[in-house]
This record gives structure tokens, sequence and C-alpha cells, in this order.
């Protein structure tokens, strides 16, 4: 079984060195950190109902460090393959960046998550507010706007 798994990543290998291109993605703001994980690259895809593990069309991403993702895009259009992107993301695209990285290290993590001190406490409060229920008498006006001074 181990062996067929090699085999086959070996041949995802020369598929994706063919056809994919290296997008680097720059957090450009002072207070936004990313965090990592004991299982730090997340595979995605856009059609979610065929997933598999070595499919050569999943997205690959992993946080570099606090400010940088590299990402792996598939099935380039002709003459963007083999290529280095490089993206500076800055507000609020740099926030809408830093909270999906955190909260798929989170999801795809199997025991630790890594960080500064201060990305791992901004991580457990937004997580908190964001998963806590509703109190009594609160609407959702509040709630949204205690979200955007967290930086959802």
């Amino acid at each position: 079984m181990i062996l067929t798994q090699l085999e086959v990543a070996l041949k995802l290998i020369a598929i994706r060195v063919k056809n994919d291109s290296i997008c680097v993605i720059k957090i450009e703001d002072e207070n936004l950190e990313l965090v990592t994980s004991d299982n730090p690259v997340i595979a995605s895809n856009n059609n979610p109902e065929r997933f598999a593990p070595f499919d050569p069309t999943n997205i690959l991403k992993l946080p570099l460090d606090s400010k940088h993702i590299l990402m792996l895009m598939p099935e380039c259009a002709e003459g963007l393959e083999k290529r280095i992107f490089r993206i500076i993301s800055r507000r609020p695209f740099a926030e809408i960046e830093k909270l999906t990285a955190n909260y798929s290290q989170m999801q795809n993590s199997e025991r630790y998550i890594f960080g500064s001190k201060k990305a791992l406490e901004s991580y457990l409060i937004t997580k908190q507010e964001s998963e806590r229920p509703l109190e009594e008498g609160e609407n959702m006006a509040d709630v949204f706007a205690k979200l955007k001074e967290l930086g959802l």
C-alpha cells in the first residue's frame, strides 16, 4: 500500500511540475499574524464532490511564517504555468487571509497549533467570539459590530 502511494505521489509531482504555478501571499499588516499546526498543508478543491488527496486539481496552501502563505495553484491557463506570483495582501483582504488560513490550520491540526503568543491569543479570541451562542436580548447588529471590531 505504501509503495502504491509513493508511485501515485511521484506521478502527481510530474503532473504538477508541468501545469502548476506558485503564489506567495504576504500579509502586510503588523497587527495580523498567521498560525500553523502539526499538519500544516491545507488541500482544497473547487469541486468538493470529488476531493481526493492525490488529485492534481487540489489547491495546496502552507503558512511559511507569521506573514507569508505559499500556495500551489493547479491547472493554470496556458502561459501561466510554471510561474511564481507574489501578492501583497492589505486590509480588509489581509484580515480575510489571516482568518481563513488560521481557521484551516485549526481544522486540519491533529494535536498542536503553533504561533506567537499574540497570534494564538488573537485566534482564540476570534474563535470564542465567532462560535458563541447569542445571548438573550442580543441582536445581530450588535454581534456584527463586535465581530467587525475583531477583524471579521
